[in-house]
C-alpha cells in the first residue's frame, strides 16, 4: 500500500504549487500553462470547470485573476499537506489554498484541494483538482462564452 506522505512526492507537488503561485503573482498565463495539462478539470462545490484547450486555460487564468482582484487579493499561497505516489508517474495529494490581501489577511477562507499530478513525456503536470470552496469564480461562465465564439 502506498504511503500517505512521501517526501519525494511532496517536493514535486510543492514545486508545482510554487510555480502556480508565481504565475498568478506575475499574471503570467504562459508560465501557468507550462504546469497544467489540458484537457483539465477543476471541481468545486459550486461549479465544474472543464478546460478543453489552451485558449480556455488562458481565459480561465485571467477570469480567476479578475475574481481575486475583485476580492482585493494580492497573494496566493498553496501549501502541500499530503502527497503519495499512486504509481511511478502519478501523484495524488492535497494542498491548502490561501488567498490574501497585501496585509496578509485572508480574503477567502483557506480552501483544501485534492490534485492529481502526472508525469508525461518526462514533465510533471497538474491534471485536475477538486476543492472545497463555496465561491463561484465565474470561470465556467467565461469559458462558455469563449466556446460560443469559437
Amino acid at each position: 500500500m502506498a504511503k500517505r506522505e512521501d517526501p519525494e512526492a511532496i517536493a514535486i507537488y510543492q514545486a508545482l504549487m510554487d510555480e502556480v503561485d508565481a504565475a498568478f503573482t506575475a499574471r503570467d498565463a504562459a508560465r501557468h500553462a507550462k504546469v497544467i495539462y489540458v484537457p483539465h478539470h477543476i471541481r468545486s462545490r459550486q461549479e465544474i470547470i472543464n478546460i478543453r484547450t489552451t485558449d480556455e486555460l488562458r481565459a480561465a487564468f485571467f477570469q480567476y485573476l479578475e475574481f481575486c482582484d475583485n476580492l482585493g487579493a494580492s497573494t496566493h499561497k498553496r501549501q502541500v499537506l499530503t502527497a503519495r505516489f499512486k504509481n511511478r508517474d502519478a501523484i495524488e495529494g492535497t494542498h491548502e489554498v490561501n488567498t490574501m490581501d497585501a496585509d496578509g489577511v485572508h480574503v477567502t477562507p483557506p480552501t483544501r484541494t485534492t490534485v492529481i499530478i502526472m508525469r508525461m513525456m518526462g514533465q510533471w503536470r497538474i491534471c485536475g483538482s477538486d476543492n472545497s470552496t463555496d465561491h463561484i469564480t465565474g470561470v465556467s461562465e467565461a469559458l462558455r462564452d469563449l466556446m460560443k465564439q469559437t
